[in-house]
């Protein structure tokens, strides 16, 4: 009777080759798809399933790519390149989420989103191992890649600079700046067209980072809740207990805040009961 296998093929092709053994006569499985020749581990000695999923996780469907960035043909400069990253307008009625339904059906832009998001992680490897005194900076290295970063390369420049401490001179602030002006307006767009402009997971390490940096924005705090909100359900303990933290941090700074302008009015009054005094006098 010939053995019966139970195997579960996904994106991949296996082969048999009977083998001659001591025992009797076996199968030995192989696999002929090269993209899975690595890490394959048997759930079971009797039982061996496959699932390219297992080993292949989709990367660009957890990290939001824009395939609208334009990459650098055969012959033109870095510089060019860059000009149309600052101008070069979204399709019509095409939303920056869609794009891996896009490249779906477009080679081409299939082509252009893997380059994408090369380019992103690259990025996202050059804010790791960056600080004050690195060739470049961090702050040199936000201001020249700043339009080219998705979430996960703005929650890590934050989380990069809060970790390297407050900003040096008025160029580490005014990126610094630069750096919230961008990652509001990416808020803004994923609880508008929730098109995954702004995960939640990358939301709270930007609350964190902000409270850490002591860096308050009401507005940008508002509407980095309302995207955790959303997606609070993708978000790990650690992080719901860094957004509360940082919650807590606005809190109170809002307070000291309110205090201080309490303690400024009063004394200011004080100053003009002084003043009218003295002129009676």
């Amino acid at each position: 009777m010939r053995p019966i296998y139970d195997i579960r093929l996904k994106n991949t092709f296996l082969e048999f080759r009977p083998v001659d053994v001591s025992n009797g006569q076996c199968f030995r499985k192989t696999l002929s798809c090269p993209c899975l020749l690595f890490g394959v581990t048997p759930k079971s000695e009797a039982v061996e399933r496959t699932d390219s999923s297992e080993f292949l996780p989709e990367v660009a469907s957890t990290v939001s790519t824009d395939s609208d960035v334009p990459i650098a043909v055969k012959g033109e400069s870095q510089k060019g390149v860059e000009e149309k990253c600052q101008t070069a307008p979204l399709e019509s009625g095409r939303k920056p989420g869609k794009a891996l339904q896009d490249v779906r059906s477009d080679p081409r832009k299939n082509c252009i989103s893997k380059a994408v998001l090369a380019m992103q992680m690259q990025v996202n490897k050059q804010l790791m191992e960056a600080n004050h005194c690195s060739k470049p900076d961090i702050f040199t290295l936000v201001r020249t890649q700043i339009h080219r970063m998705n979430a996960v390369n703005l929650s890590t420049a934050m989380h990069r600079i809060a970790r390297l401490g407050d900003p040096q001179g008025q160029k580490g602030w005014s990126t610094l700046g630069a750096l919230l002006n961008a990652i509001e307006k990416r808020t803004w767009q994923e609880l508008e067209n929730h098109d995954g402009a702004m995960p939640a997971r990358c939301a709270t390490i930007i609350a964190w980072s902000c409270a850490k940096l002591q860096v308050f924005r009401p507005d940008l705090f508002a509407t980095l809740i309302q995207v955790v909100g959303l997606g609070l359900g993708t978000c790990k303990e650690f992080e719901v207990t860094n957004l509360l933290w940082a919650c807590a941090q606005l809190v109170k700074h809002l307070a000291s805040a309110e205090d201080a302008t309490h303690d400024l009015k009063k004394k200011n009054t004080l100053k003009d009961v002084s003043r009218s005094h003295f002129e009676l006098c």
